[in-house]
């Protein structure tokens, strides 16, 4: 399932890249990948596996992890929740 959806988010950022992808578009892809890559076991697939994916997109991952907020997709209380 994970290398599906980085499959997924790859072939996004290249399309983006290479301006075959609206940069509206783009942005709800970069808002999930950035949702997402805070969660630890995300992080720690892609620390195995990070291999699998070109240069280009690992570096753009790598830094997502690097800046990821605290999870809050699943169950964590958004800041209006109480």
């Amino acid at each position: 399932m994970m290398s599906g959806l980085f499959r997924l988010w790859e072939e996004a950022y290249y399309r983006h890249w290479e301006g075959h992808l609206d940069a509206r578009v783009w942005y709800g892809w970069e808002a999930a990948m950035n949702d997402l890559n805070g969660y630890p076991g995300v992080q720690g697939w892609w620390r195995l596996r990070s291999h699998w994916f070109h240069e280009n997109f690992a570096n753009l991952v790598n830094q997502l992890q690097g800046t990821a907020k605290a999870p809050r997709l699943y169950g964590e209380p958004m800041g209006d929740e109480g």
